[in-house]
């Protein structure tokens, strides 16, 4: 009812289910809603800085609008999707890709503002990777990049949004922290996850030893050796001249512990789980064994029973 008039839309539950998508829980209703507000968003601020011209203006208004609507009917089977029939995972793909290109767009475009002071210099292997001319490359690639959005999902060149996450944590691991393949993405967590605290725990000892090397913690450092109760010597440790720092030692120790550790463990972080759980929670695995046990049983007799 609307305006005082009436509006009947007659619709049965196969019609509606093939016109719009089913949300299965709550969250997932509120996931949907988040992502349809942040691409609408993105692409208005896009829009009124006025980074694209004519044409342009109408083929991205297309990519935003798809982004969106996929988020209520997807595109079935899409392209990109690696198993046959419905996929609930590739509907998040569009709007996430859209999501992440625009927010590299806007973060690029402030970086290369005239008003804005330049950024600190960073080189990797002889290339800075801060200088306005990289930055501005940058952004012209991700404006056209996400104007070829129809053609890339028709062509299914970009993978599913799981997969692309996966395989990115994998090559941070890899290419950042020294680390192995991942089997899936909780792994590919699990593993980053895992190397980050590594190195957050040996930053403390580094950042001391380097303090200490450069004396301005310690200019020398005296021990006291007490025996009986008694102070009976006092000896000074090599300390600035020396080259002799505890701390920096206690990093070179715990770093090849680490990496050693980190090295030869698992990137599948459900056999650490099931190890916690045999020690930790005998009570549950017990439990689930069992259930498991009865399940298989009653598997067993109901096709003892169907042979006879």
């Amino acid at each position: 009812k609307f305006l005082k008039k009436k509006f009947k839309i007659l619709f049965d539950r196969l019609a509606l289910l093939s016109l719009l998508d089913r949300n299965l829980s709550i969250i997932e209703n509120v996931v949907t809603v988040f992502l349809i507000l942040t691409v609408g968003l993105l692409g208005c601020w896009i829009l009124q800085l006025g980074l694209y011209k004519e044409l342009q203006v109408l083929i991205f208004c297309v990519v935003m609008a798809s982004s969106q609507y996929s988020m209520f009917k997807s595109v079935q089977p899409d392209a990109a999707s690696p198993i046959h029939g419905y996929n609930h995972i590739i509907l998040y793909s569009r709007p996430l890709y859209f999501i992440s290109c625009c927010s590299s767009v806007l973060l690029l475009h402030w970086a290369t503002l005239p008003s804005q002071q330049p950024l600190p210099s960073f080189h990797l292997y002889g290339v800075n990777l801060t200088s306005w001319t990289l930055l501005n490359t940058l952004k012209e690639f991700f404006l056209y990049f996400l104007l070829s959005f129809p053609l890339l999902f028709s062509l299914g060149l970009l993978p599913q949004v799981n997969t692309f996450l996966m395989y990115a944590l994998e090559q941070i691991d890899i290419h950042v922290f020294g680390g192995n393949a991942t089997t899936s993405l909780s792994s590919a967590f699990y593993c980053v996850l895992r190397s980050c605290l590594a190195v957050a725990c040996l930053c403390g000892f580094a950042y001391g030893g380097l303090i200490d090397s450069g004396g301005t913690v310690a200019q020398a450092n005296t021990a006291t050796v007490e025996h009986s109760s008694e102070k009976v010597a006092s000896r000074t440790f090599p300390g600035t001249d020396g080259g002799q720092y505890i701390l920096y030692s206690i990093f070179c120790a715990l770093l090849l512990a680490f990496s050693y550790h980190l090295s030869r463990s698992c990137a599948d972080y459900t056999t650490l789980w099931q190890l916690v759980q045999r020690h930790v929670f005998p009570e549950e695995l017990g439990s689930a064994a069992g259930l498991q046990e009865t399940t298989r049983n009653r598997a067993t007799t109901a096709v003892v029973k169907e042979g006879d």
